[in-house]
């Protein structure tokens, strides 16, 4: 994130925010793990929870303490618990 621009980032969350899923990815037999913080907006852990109901081989896991952007500061800790 610190070597993208201010403008090249928002577009992209622009961009992400109209992204439908389509029926390749929900039939895809891809293991997905979907990650979020603990104390993430309730509309980001109910749609990781309802997307890893819909994807066949997902699963959503919730880091405990940790709130929005937690993989930007604490990448690491990702990596310990996989």
């Amino acid at each position: 994130m610190h070597a993208v621009s201010p403008r090249a980032f928002r577009r992209a969350f622009a961009d992400g925010n109209v992204v439908r899923i389509s029926s390749q990815e929900v039939s895809a037999p891809c293991p997905t793990l979907l990650v979020a913080g603990e104390r993430e907006a309730k509309a980001v852990r109910a749609a990781n929870a309802a997307l890893a109901a819909l994807l066949p081989n997902a699963a959503a896991r919730f880091t405990p303490g940790r709130g929005h952007g937690w993989l930007a500061v604490e990448p690491e800790l990702l990596v310990r618990s996989g």
